[in-house]
């Protein structure tokens, strides 16, 4: 595959701020993260109630991470679109 692009778009609800983080990691920072150390992602939204996105990414695998870590007490619900779009090599 060859000019891959996620195609994305989130809607939080729920707990005080009706937002959500979306981090997108490759295999390395997935497993630095979920051992709660800080790292470098592909993509990360930050908080937000609702987002629309498009990201160009290399060759690789990925992880989709809806983080709501930040919100010890509330849980919240997301709607999630995602699509993936590649050209095959020639």
């Amino acid at each position: 595959m060859q000019n891959t692009q996620v195609i994305s778009s989130f809607y939080a609800s729920g707990g005080a701020g009706n937002d959500i983080r979306l981090l997108i990691l490759d295999n390395t920072a997935f497993v630095n993260w979920s051992n709660g150390h800080s790292v470098s992602s592909y993509y990360d939204s930050g908080k937000l109630t609702t987002l629309s996105f498009n990201l160009n990414l290399p060759t690789g695998t990925y992880y989709l991470v809806l983080d709501n870590t930040f919100s010890i007490i509330s849980s919240k619900q997301v709607k999630v679109q995602v699509g993936l779009e590649w050209q095959e090599y020639q």
